[in-house]
């Protein structure tokens, strides 16, 4: 193994030592995905150390593992998220990193579903917290929160509009069920729909043909 190779090893070790600081501090996430990124990061771990005393294991293989295990940290949206990514800098570890709010600023819109029910779960704390403050000016947290407010509203638009119709168009299918699982991921039906709305986008959505 080149010097190099066990060198980035080494660091991908000591980006698991924070990871696992920052899940087991979480007072975001509950035991159940505690447990399970805990044990991803030991999973990645595992394969680091067996990776790490084969001689015929290539940077690019290396690269792969450390690829893989960032997904989570670059897709997410969070506290911990950003307490991660503050950490390695500080310990002077300089890994890429890829923002979806800063992309998200860049577009106009969020990438898809996921990073949209994130921000808007999160993106207040988060602005509370500070832990925006030394990324993002106050310009840039007001229009974000503004693509978190629009993108809610289109989606309160389309369920309203199927709602009316009685019926959801075939074009907008896939639409309809990620602004139903946004909604409810963000426990926001309450604020747009009474009980009896609710079931009839549920029934709706059912009974799509």
């Amino acid at each position: 193994m080149t010097g190099q190779i066990s060198k980035k090893a080494k660091e991908l070790l000591q980006v698991l030592d924070i990871a696992n600081l920052v899940i087991n501090e979480s007072d975001i996430k509950d035991e159940k995905e505690k447990k399970d990124t805990l044990s991803f990061i030991e999973q990645t771990r595992n394969l680091t150390n067996s990776k790490n005393g084969d001689d015929k294991i290539t940077s690019y293989g290396l690269k792969s593992l450390t690829d893989s295990f960032l997904v989570y940290w670059n897709e997410s949206i969070s506290v911990d998220t950003e307490k991660f990514w503050n950490l390695l800098e500080k310990e002077g570890i300089s890994i890429k990193r890829k923002e979806p709010l800063r992309q998200a600023l860049l577009r106009g819109v969020f990438r898809n579903v996921h990073e949209a029910m994130e921000a808007c779960k999160n993106f207040d704390e988060m602005v509370e917290k500070g832990v925006l403050k030394s990324r993002y000016n106050e310009a840039e947290l007001t229009t974000i929160r503004d693509i978190i407010d629009k993108n809610t509203s289109v989606r309160v638009e389309l369920l309203r509009s199927c709602l009316i119709k009685g019926k959801i168009p075939s074009s907008k299918y896939l639409r309809f069920g990620d602004s139903m699982a946004y909604m409810g991921n963000c426990n926001l039906f309450n604020d747009y729909f009474n009980e009896n709305e609710v079931e009839q986008l549920l029934d709706i959505w059912n009974n799509f043909k």
